[in-house]
């Protein structure tokens, strides 16, 4: 098992159901999947509704998908028939505070790979575990990686810096592009960075090799820059123009979302701690955040990540 398996062949040994990977970022996460050197053949995507955008948009690079939804136990049970392995991207949706619905999910996803003989999960999961957050979405995703473990099934979980794609949304690009970068931390303080894309290659990678990493917890980061380091990136990428922080007093945050209020308190006084020179070495080609401004087009204004953001 692990290295040993030829992903290529598509046996059904090697068959993984991906969960929760229909969404925005499905396709950097598929990108980086192939990129470890997993078969398009192996990948069984499970979705709700099979004939949808995301869906497709999946589908039409040779992975199948397949019918289910999380709500329903019995549907995610008849999809992991001949599955190997799953990787679980998300049990429900980014919002301003966790959802409790996602660990209802998480616990059913749980039974029903257990019962199917799952051998290996692996789990985008947050990074910032035992650094006492009190951010909801954080403490959820640690609970989930909880639920996985002790099912009994070997799981590996992947911990999540910030991603690059958060600076592409509508609450903050539209204003990097006018010269303006809202961000309330310090100008100095180094802040931690995982493209999607590379959070599926390191994926792929403990799914092609569960011998090495099921029963393992790695925090993920690909590079690391201050926010003063980040404006410069900016510029460069939108041709030289000047971009400046703009550093609103953090407590305006409490009022508007507490959630909110607490990520930026931890990225200013805490921070993640992954060891990034560690993650390179172990997954090769992990982009920096120039490699993935240039790659994602950032200058290009007619691009938005709503209107399906992609590499």
């Amino acid at each position: 098992m692990g290295s040993t398996r030829a992903a290529a062949t598509g046996s059904k040994d090697d068959n993984i159901l991906l969960v929760g990977a229909t969404g925005g970022t499905g396709g950097s996460v598929l990108d980086g999947l192939l990129a470890s050197g997993i078969s398009s053949a192996s990948l069984h995507v499970l979705s709700r509704n099979p004939t949808g955008k995301g869906a497709q948009a999946l589908a039409t690079r040779g992975v199948h998908v397949v019918t289910g939804d999380l709500d329903d136990e019995a549907s995610v049970r008849e999809a992991m028939k001949g599955m190997r392995a799953v990787y679980c991207h998300a049990t429900s949706k980014d919002a301003a505070k966790a959802d409790p619905i996602g660990d209802i999910r998480a616990e059913k996803l749980a039974r029903a790979a257990k019962d199917a003989g799952i051998e290996h999960i692996v789990y985008n999961s947050s990074g910032g575990r035992g650094a006492n957050t009190k951010i909801s979405q954080v403490d959820q995703k640690h609970h989930i990686e909880d639920i996985f473990v002790e099912s009994g099934i070997p799981t590996t979980n992947l911990q999540a810096v910030l991603f690059m794609e958060e600076f592409w949304k509508v609450t903050t690009r539209p204003a990097i592009q006018k010269g303006t970068f809202p961000f309330s931390m310090p100008a100095d303080k180094p802040l931690q960075l995982l493209a999607v894309k590379d959070m599926g290659r390191a994926a792929g990678t403990a799914l092609l090799k569960p011998e090495e990493y099921a029963g393992k917890s790695l925090e993920l980061a690909g590079d690391e820059l201050t926010p003063r380091q980040l404006c410069e990136e900016f510029s460069l990428a939108q041709g030289g123009s000047p971009v400046k922080q703009l550093s609103l007093p953090r407590f305006l945050f409490w009022f508007l979302n507490k959630d909110l209020f607490r990520i930026i308190k931890f990225l200013a006084e805490t921070g993640y701690s992954a060891e990034i020179d560690d993650c390179r070495a172990r997954f090769p080609g992990m982009l920096t955040f120039r490699e993935f401004l240039k790659l994602t087009d950032w200058g290009n204004s007619k691009r938005t990540y709503e209107g399906g953001f992609r590499y």
